[in-house]
């Protein structure tokens, strides 16, 4: 039995309740209580109703200076109030932080954020019938390795973060044993201009005689048509009778328009039907996510800034003065008591 969601919605409950009793302890303290008594003493509260003296008959306070409370409401003593208000903003601190700190920091992220980033990667690999094509095996990996912008060590290991466009690199594993790889690299100033040009091997030996004869698409729907010709120019069969090519250049550009978001992050092949037969077997593995770099601003400062101005604010609130004092004139004497003295 999962009881985690229901643990996580009770605590939510739990908050909200609290939130809702505090929140009325807090209308209490401004508000107070209607006076019992008026005209009052403001320091001791004692009515004053016949008092024919300046001073206050309880506590003999001077009434002419301070006044009385002839109407209002009663509250504790503002510095009571104030340190009640701090306590409760303290201890709320923490519930704060755990249900609002996400939000300010995608907040932060979206308003001063610098561009997005992805981590992570995606390997595509698509396996070839060798009666039919000179490569059996055609990998498709973006970034490529060799030329990601920022590599982090961690302790599960290498994240790479990368700032589309970025280079892709294409690998052919050939029915002899040999292989032929591809770079295909982004225009610093177009992201829809593409250099294809054939590298050295990562792994295994390398080719002294090799020529990397770049070819350029100047645009994505040129992609697939040039660079299934680069890769035929370097092939032993006709031009057009090897659908490896085709193959490779349909999972390159795939892979192309998943980096710049122009598609589904698990598309369908998009392999041509006269190709199909070709293909033993495809697979595609998507472990690149995308967000948002460390913004200039952590979310956490407005998180933070949020919770201190609140709090001030209802400090503010709470210890601003209750009752105003009205002048006090004393009662005069019964002139009827003198009378009968």
């Amino acid at each position: 039995m999962n009881t985690g969601p229901d643990i996580v919605a009770g605590g939510y409950v739990v908050m909200g309740l609290v939130s809702l009793a505090v929140a009325v302890f807090l209308v209490f303290l401004v508000r107070g209580r209607p006076h019992r008594v008026t005209p009052a003493c403001p320091r001791c509260r004692y009515c004053l109703t016949g008092t024919t003296s300046t001073t206050c008959p309880e506590c003999g306070h001077d009434l002419t200076t301070s006044g009385v409370y002839l109407n209002g409401r009663r509250r504790w003593p503002r510095l009571i109030r104030a340190v009640i208000v701090i306590v409760i903003a303290i201890l709320s601190f923490l519930p704060y932080r755990y249900v609002t700190q996400s939000s300010w920091r995608y907040w932060a992220m979206d308003t001063f954020g610098g561009p997005q980033s992805w981590t992570g990667g995606a390997t595509g690999i698509v396996k070839l019938d060798p009666q039919q094509c000179q490569a059996v095996e055609v990998t498709i990996i973006y970034p490529d390795p060799e030329h990601a912008d920022l590599r982090s060590a961690t302790s599960n290991g290498d994240i790479y973060y990368w700032n589309p466009p970025e280079p892709v690199r294409l690998m052919m594993a050939q029915a002899d044993g040999s292989r032929r790889e591809y770079v295909i690299e982004p225009n610093s100033n177009d992201p829809q201009r593409w250099t294809i040009q054939r590298v050295q091997p990562m792994f295994g030996p390398s080719d002294q005689a090799l020529s990397t004869d770049p070819v350029i698409a100047e645009r994505l729907e040129d992609f697939y048509r040039v660079i299934s010709e680069r890769i035929d120019r370097d092939g032993t069969t006709p031009p057009g009778d090897d659908p490896g090519p085709r193959v490779a250049a349909a999972m390159a550009e795939m892979m192309i328009r998943v980096m710049l978001a122009e598609t589904s992050a698990y598309p369908t092949y998009p392999f041509n039907d006269s190709d199909m037969s070709a293909v033993i077997h495809s697979d595609v593995n998507f472990t690149a996510k995308k967000g948002a770099t460390i913004p200039h601003v952590q979310g956490n400062w407005f998180m933070l800034a949020s919770w201190f101005l609140f709090w001030l604010i209802v400090l503010l609130i709470v210890i601003a003065p209750g009752s105003p004092t009205d002048p006090w004139e004393p009662e005069p004497a019964d002139p009827g008591a003198n009378s009968k003295t």
